[in-house]
């Protein structure tokens, strides 16, 4: 790994978002489809929103310009079946997780660099808002900091279900923990900092999100638990959905919450207001993420599309198509 990634990382914005929807649930069984699957289920995008990447179960990994050409240049890195695609800070590199762990610098696609190449099945991975450490966890639960130069470990907690996604926070101090038992972390050491929940939660709590100073988890009983922090104070959500949340994002500075069941309505959230309402027609097939921090809404489709959506006014912005596997 050239050692001079950690400067153009260092001092950089957070990441948004990640593919929460792909860390399991009772879908998980199921992602490993045949090669010419076209069904999305992974978008990210970098903070400026100059950058698209999407990507199929199958492990189809496509990465554009936003406002560039029509068509992205396809990729595959790694092993297995896609679990989570990450923008850096400084929009230089895309992480990769399946069975390992692989970065591609953005302007050299096919110049992959593995960090991990030893088949642990990596649910998700995402940047430290300085890009120096990696989160991810592991498919036996361990959740793992990593050096993003070496992809050694910096520090280690346990455990998590692979299913229950880990989030830094915006501020990088602390990362959390979904699962049955949410939980906040120390991020520099691993250690144990406070469950943010008195008791354990019966249900699943996948997605991770921030908007402000709380932090939001998507839960398959169909809510959103809210917790104020530093205080770890619950806070209220959005009434029940009939769905699973298996994917939150939030649009800066707005605070519009929208969120998902894989294959379901999109539903948007505004806390200020209390407002909530269904998107007509789209239901997603990935993660959904904000192109920017006021930017609209991305959503990857099952039959290959990634469209860009305004939420405040409920229009389709663009689309963009995934080449055909060849």
């Amino acid at each position: 790994m050239p050692r001079e990634r950690v400067h153009t990382i260092a001092g950089a914005a957070s990441v948004l978002g990640a593919c929460a929807a792909l860390l399991g649930w009772f879908l998980w069984p199921g992602r490993n489809r045949e090669a010419g699957d076209f069904k999305i289920v992974c978008v990210a995008a970098s903070r400026s929103g100059n950058w698209l990447a999407a990507g199929t179960a199958a492990g189809r990994i496509a990465v554009w310009r936003s406002g560039g050409a029509p068509l992205p240049e396809r990729i595959r890195a790694g092993r297995g079946a896609l679990n989570d695609l990450q923008f850096s800070p400084d929009e230089g590199w895309l992480a990769i997780a399946n069975r390992d762990l692989t970065l591609l610098p953005v302007e050299h696609l096919h110049a992959a660099q593995v960090l991990r190449n030893d088949g642990r099945n990596y649910g998700t991975v995402s940047f430290s808002p300085d890009g120096e450490t990696l989160l991810t966890v592991t498919g036996g639960g361990t959740m793992e900091l990593l050096n993003a130069v070496t992809g050694n470990a910096v520090a280690s907690a346990c455990c998590s279900t692979i299913g229950g996604g880990v989030a830094f926070s915006p501020d990088g101090a602390h990362f959390v923990s979904a699962g049955h038992r949410p939980r906040l972390w120390d991020a520099r050491s691993g250690k144990l900092v406070a469950p943010l929940a008195r008791e354990r939660e019966f249900m699943l709590l996948g997605p991770i999100a921030f908007r402000g100073g709380d932090v939001l988890m998507g839960s398959q009983d169909g809510g959103i638990r809210v917790w104020r922090l530093p205080a770890r104070r619950s806070a209220a959500g959005p009434p029940r959905s009939p769905d699973w949340v298996d994917t939150i994002a939030v649009q800066e500075p707005s605070g519009l919450v929208a969120y998902a069941g894989i294959g379901r309505t999109l539903r948007v959230w505004n806390p200020e207001t209390n407002l909530h309402y269904a998107v007509a027609g789209v239901q997603p097939s990935s993660n959904i993420v904000f192109s920017s921090p006021d930017g609209p809404l991305v959503v990857g489709r099952a039959d290959g599309t990634v469209e860009l959506w305004d939420l405040q006014r409920g229009e389709r912005q663009k689309v963009f198509y995934l080449p055909q596997a060849r």
